[in-house]
């Protein structure tokens, strides 16, 4: 893992030096003040796929979301009620308004 630091008067200079040394898709670990103003910990792009591909585990876990994405997601049955709630009539007699 190749992190470098960079020190500037402010986090737009600290910035500009990460970009300038590492690329426009350089990845910023941290930035917090210093004594200079602000301190960014980075590292290129590749260097963090590098990281990625060779990582403990890293097999396993891309063997994981395989199987998580060829999962059928488990069936639950309906949920019933034991008392069951009364229906309301459905001819049109019974829907109408009754007079007051």
């Amino acid at each position: 893992m190749n992190v470098k630091r960079y020190t500037a008067r402010n986090s737009r200079d600290a910035l500009k030096l990460v970009r300038e040394a590492l690329g426009v898709d350089a990845v910023v670990l941290s930035t917090k003040p210093c004594a200079e103003g602000i301190e960014v910990l980075a590292m290129a792009q590749g260097a963090l796929d590098h990281l990625a591909r060779n990582a403990p585990g890293a097999a396993a876990t891309e063997q994981v979301a395989t199987a998580a994405a060829t999962m059928t997601p488990p069936t639950t049955p309906p949920v019933t009620s034991r008392t069951a709630a009364p229906q309301a009539a459905s001819t049109p007699e019974a829907q109408a308004p009754r007079p007051a």
